[in-house]
């Protein structure tokens, strides 16, 4: 005989006449004390997107991958998806970290030019030359070429750490540049004025090897102060040892051009004018600050000279700074070496009491995201609790994180203290405003204090 058991439990009403316990004469049954539906299995995750339910897609990139190229291709392939979503609305606003990166590069473009403009415009007060003015053009702009042709050779990427120290580079390629051109500047002027022969490459020849023999030294004072960066480890000398190579092969750099194509150029810019010899140009045809620079040159080397008579207080001074900076070294610990940027994409770190229900999380963040939402220069809001299946994070439904865009018209630190305010006014909430990459140096600095970490 085949005996097969039929369970008579097949709607949730049958499960709610199962009985749980007699306390007496009346069954305890278990819709007496729980609300039996049938549904899906709990959550251990949610998604909230605009004020409302939602799918998150979070998209991460490889390390190495170009942001903004990565991003184009995802747009462009969610563009394409589009006619087969009838119903659903894409918005890849809520989140776009290459939005950051573009506005950087403008504004950083911006500062360059008009940086660049304002080089030429002191040059051209400074000398009165327009041939002086070319020669310290295109010597900038060779130096800081030549050394990202070089990053490029070695294969670097070209992200916010390295165009850092670039941009601080640039302070010594233009000051190189500025002292080479009115090196040679000045000497011919004087070469002319004191009506002696020579050629012009002659006079440029010694002008650049004059001004190169301390120049050298300083660079090499450069190299040394800046090399130890190179041996800096952790997570600040990952950020420290591009910064540091950027910053040496632009020195390096400026250098080399100085050596080579800076006297070159001045040849073939000067060649035109024919021997230099001839009286002194007149006063009405003097640079408009030469006046204001030969006091200032003057006034320097007095106070020069006076400081040196004073050699022990000099020593006894260096004394009293190093001392100081000793003392300071060990509140280096709790401050953050870390760059900062105006990152306008924040996630805020959003952790409830644990054993929270996905529910009530969701009800706290949706008023959350409501009041973010009407807060000044805030565009566009979404959020995620628990976590995905699969997902990479190993977090229960009382952690979640709310992204964040500000809108680019929009005063930032206003904007970031307003939505602080925001979040510190949900007690029981363990929240914490910051970048995304903020928040991924912030787990790898937890991580090095761990004992031992795994990775796979």
């Amino acid at each position: 005989l085949g005996v097969r058991h039929v369970l008579p439990i097949t709607t949730s009403d049958d499960l709610a006449k199962v009985i749980v316990d007699r306390p007496g004469s009346d069954d305890l049954r278990l819709g007496d004390v729980a609300e039996v539906v049938e549904n899906h299995q709990p959550l251990i995750g949610d998604a909230l997107v605009d004020g409302g339910p939602g799918l998150l897609m979070v998209i991460e990139r490889f390390p190495g991958a170009n942001t903004r190229e990565v991003t184009r291709q995802v747009e462009a392939a969610l563009e394409s998806m589009r006619p087969g979503l009838a119903g659903i609305t894409v918005d890849t606003t809520v989140y776009r970290s290459a939005s950051y990166l573009e506005t950087s590069l403008d504004r950083l473009s911006l500062a360059l030019l008009i940086g660049g403009l304002l080089v030429l415009v002191l040059l051209a007060l400074l000398l009165f030359d327009w041939r002086s003015v070319v020669l310290g053009a295109a010597a900038i702009a060779l130096s800081v070429t030549a050394a990202a042709l070089v990053l490029h050779l070695r294969g670097a990427t070209f992200n916010v750490v390295v165009l850092a120290g670039l941009t601080m580079a640039v302070t010594v390629i233009v000051g190189d540049a500025i002292r080479d051109v009115a090196s040679i500047h000045d000497r011919l002027r004087e070469h002319r004025a004191s009506g002696a022969s020579g050629s012009t490459a002659t006079v440029i020849a010694q002008a650049c090897l004059q001004l190169r023999r301390p120049l050298g030294w300083a660079t090499l004072v450069i190299v040394a102060a800046t090399a130890p960066l190179l041996l800096a480890g952790g997570v600040v000398g990952s950020f420290l040892r591009p910064l540091a190579v950027s910053y040496l092969l632009a020195t390096v750099a400026s250098m080399v051009v100085a050596l080579t194509v800076t006297p070159a150029l001045a040849m073939v810019l000067q060649s035109g004018r024919g021997r230099v010899s001839g009286p002194d140009p007149s006063p009405a045809r003097r640079a408009p600050l030469a006046g204001v620079i030969t006091r200032l040159q003057r006034s320097y080397s007095e106070a020069l000279a006076a400081t040196l008579r004073r050699s022990g207080a000099i020593v006894a001074g260096a004394a009293v700074v190093g001392l100081v900076v000793l003392a300071a070294l060990p509140l280096l610990g709790s401050r953050q070496l870390l760059p900062a940027a105006q990152d306008r994409d924040l996630v805020i770190g959003w952790d409830a009491a644990p054993g929270t229900s996905q529910p009530e999380m969701v009800r706290i963040t949706e008023r959350a995201i409501a009041e973010l939402r009407q807060t000044p220069g805030v565009r566009a809001v979404g959020a995620h609790v628990g976590r995905a299946v699969s997902s990479d994070q190993v977090v229960d439904t009382d952690s979640g994180a709310i992204w964040l865009t500000i809108d680019p018209a929009a005063n930032y630190p206003a904007t970031v203290d307003a939505i602080k305010q925001v979040v510190a006014g949900y007690p029981g909430m363990d929240s914490e405003v910051h970048t995304y990459p903020e928040a991924v140096l912030s787990r790898q600095h937890d991580d090095i204090g761990a004992g031992v970490v795994v990775r796979i």
